[in-house]
């Protein structure tokens, strides 16, 4: 019952609609739309340009931007663990040495 009233509906809207009116809106439709991406084939001159195009979309990929990003963390986390047994190792030793009494006055780390 509803299907067959769609379908008469679908029937008189595209008797209603004429092939001109059609073809004028996807002429208009094409006009306004940006030219395809590639619209000319891309030639490299040697391939080592090739592969570098390559190495160059691999790295803009977001798998490889979040791995990059987690090794930065990684090494910042590194780094601050370094810091941080330095600065405790030359603690301990001026402490022991009755050097320091803890105060946030003195500077442990040297340059």
């Amino acid at each position: 019952m509803l299907r067959s009233k769609r379908n008469q509906q679908r029937q008189r809207l595209l008797l209603l609609t004429s092939d001109d009116s059609l073809r004028k809106t996807t002429a208009q439709g094409r006009s306004q739309l940006p030219p395809p991406p590639l619209s000319q084939r891309r030639v490299f001159p040697s391939t080592r340009a090739i592969r570098e195009n390559t190495r160059r979309q691999v790295r803009k990929l977001p798998e490889v931007q979040r791995k990059k990003e987690i090794e930065r963390i990684n090494n910042l986390k590194r780094k601050n663990r370094i810091l941080k047994d330095v600065y405790n190792k030359n603690l301990q030793r001026k402490v022991l040495k009755g050097q320091v009494d803890l105060s946030n006055s003195v500077r442990v780390i040297q340059d």
